[in-house]
């Protein structure tokens, strides 16, 4: 990778951080934590979301929009279009075994073991 790049995409963290300094000149700023990664990415969004952000403070959350990477492709700054709650608790997360062959094709008609055997060797 040679430097940083953009992409939509989502992320999904913990809303811990909030700013609003910068609101005068049409930024708000955010902090997604992700405990998995163990790092938070920076969240811009327009002001008038306000509101919608402190609904979701300090709740787990998926953030959509444009996404900026560093040259290692690591996430380091997400401009939200649009944010929505995640389930908070396992008890309505879906079960594993329910998004075990949503896709039956993705490993290529390879069983899982063949599919790891061969990346491995790449």
């Amino acid at each position: 990778m040679v430097g940083a790049y953009d992409s939509l995409g989502s992320i999904a963290g913990w809303l811990d951080e909030m700013n609003a300094r910068r609101v005068a000149k049409g930024v708000l700023r955010v902090g997604l934590y992700d405990p998995l990664t163990r790092r938070a990415v920076t969240g811009v969004l327009a002001p008038d979301m306000e509101a919608v952000m402190q609904r979701f403070w300090r709740q787990r959350v998926l953030a959509r929009g444009l996404i900026t990477r560093n040259k290692r492709g690591q996430i380091v700054r997400i401009r939200i279009d649009h944010i929505e709650p995640l389930p908070q608790d396992d008890d309505r997360r879906a079960a594993v075994s329910e998004l075990l062959g949503a896709d039956p094709d993705w490993l290529g008609g390879q069983d899982v073991d063949e599919y790891l055997r061969e990346a491995r060797r790449a």
